[in-house]
């Protein structure tokens, strides 16, 4: 957005400001507002310090600066995304591509291109020596470096680029790209993400503070659908959301499966986060997707045969926003409990 935008911009346009400044003072005589207005007072001088300052100013902004991002480069960095997707485990890449930008954008300050390292993010830039499904921050990184890619886009706009291409080769709708982020190269500090094994207190709280409705957020879980969980990523049994490749299609199976099929929470344990599991496969929620639907600290199980109440309470949270608690949590309450 125009004020995040604005405030990343900060990081290095006070370079170029300040020498704006001091420049004018300078060319005005102006001695009291630059200290070095005797050594301007020379036109080759003035000249020579101008090229220092303006390669100073460079360095500081190199790494963050904006890239215009034209048609032609834009087509060249899609394709390369294209082919990562369809050259490795596609339902994972997929998944990754869309978490990473959701990470990049919800995690820090801004979206910057930069992930601390927190475990949060493990799943996300692993060693180069692991798969890329581990590593997609390394899959990018050698496609910004590549020889038709470098300089033409920086690495905040590719991993935001790089996640409108995977949903729609995962069939979701076609995401309109800007261009404009600054990228950062040291994020230490800056990450804060919501934790998977609380409820929807804590989550709408995450969300509200970055201006979410719930209606908003109930659609954003949806891409959950990408992808999958490890559990030595993120301390949760792995497992997909949906059922096998259906995880490599942006669709709404997500909010299906959660109302259809029969949820069972299972408890934390030495090796095992809190994490919901069915009893007919191999696929999980977490505490924070089944929020949406019920009360996680009271609800033992949902959906299938029992959940009626609930999945009433679900289509009330993508209508109307989760502050329907009659039918969100209540119902939810409801229909696990029967």
């Amino acid at each position: 957005t125009q004020d995040k935008r604005g405030v990343q911009r900060k990081g290095w346009h006070w370079v170029l400001l300040s020498w704006q400044a001091c420049f004018s003072a300078t060319m005005t005589h102006a001695s009291s507002k630059c200290p070095f207005h005797r050594f301007f007072s020379s036109p080759g001088r003035t000249i020579a310090l101008l090229v220092v300052c303006l390669a100073l100013a460079r360095l500081a902004s190199a790494d963050q600066a904006p890239v215009p991002v034209t048609q032609e480069s834009y087509n060249i960095v899609s394709a390369k995304v294209r082919d990562l997707i369809n050259s490795s485990a596609r339902r994972d890449v997929l998944g990754a591509l869309v978490r990473l930008a959701f990470h990049d954008a919800s995690g820090s300050v801004n979206a910057n291109g930069c992930l601390s390292d927190i475990p949060d993010h493990h799943g996300l830039h692993g060693p180069a020596t692991e798969p890329s499904v581990n590593n997609i921050v390394g899959q990018l990184e050698a496609i910004l470096n590549s020889a038709d890619v470098a300089g033409r886009i920086n690495r905040a706009d590719l991993w935001h680029l790089a996640a409108s291409v995977a949903i729609s080769e995962a069939g979701g709708p076609s995401v309109n790209f800007r261009w404009g982020r600054v990228s950062v190269d040291n994020c230490a500090g800056m990450d804060v993400m919501p934790d998977s094994t609380q409820g929807h207190g804590h989550i709408m709280a995450y969300f509200e503070s970055q201006g979410f409705t719930e209606t908003e957020v109930t659609a954003l879980m949806g891409a959950h659908t990408l992808g999958r969980v490890e559990n030595v990523n993120s301390g949760h049994r792995s497992g997909n959301w949906v059922p096998g490749q259906q995880a490599a299609l942006f669709n709404n199976r997500f909010y299906a499966d959660m109302l259809n099929r029969r949820w069972v929470k299972q408890a934390a344990d030495a090796n095992n986060k809190v994490t919901w599991t069915v009893a007919n496969g191999n696929e999980v929620m977490l505490n924070t997707d089944m929020a949406l639907a019920v009360d996680v600290d009271t609800c033992p199980a949902f959906g299938g045969n029992g959940g009626n109440g609930g999945a009433g309470g679900l289509r009330l949270a993508l209508n109307q926003g989760l502050r329907g608690k009659q039918g969100g949590k209540q119902g939810g309450k409801q229909g696990g409990k029967q």
